[in-house]
């Protein structure tokens, strides 16, 4: 996970370049008691990262947003699915189909 991201083929420093995600999918929205749009689930990444998160395997850089945001997840009452379920690391792989 980067601090910053400069895209490639741009020298001006004017030019670092972030992407939001949401750690817990949007399309669980209706698996939660509380919205999923809030800014515990929402993070920050470069491109590269995010499109490995998308269409490359993405648990490593998963498990360290894991390890950064779980603590914020309970605070925003998005830890706990609608049928009871614990949100841990397992199941957040699993509604990534990378389980």
């Amino acid at each position: 996970l980067h601090k910053e991201y400069r895209r490639q083929r741009q020298m001006c420093i004017r030019d670092r370049y972030m992407e939001p995600h949401h750690l817990i999918p949007l399309q669980y929205h209706e698996e939660f008691e509380w919205s999923l749009d809030v800014e515990a689930n929402v993070v920050s990444l470069c491109s590269e990262c995010h499109n490995q998160i998308h269409y490359g395997d993405g648990k490593k850089i998963l498990e360290e947003l894991w390890k950064q945001r779980s603590s914020e997840l309970a605070t925003a009452k998005i830890d706990k699915m609608k049928n009871g379920a614990l949100l841990d690391f397992d199941l957040l792989l699993e509604l990534y189909g990378l389980k």
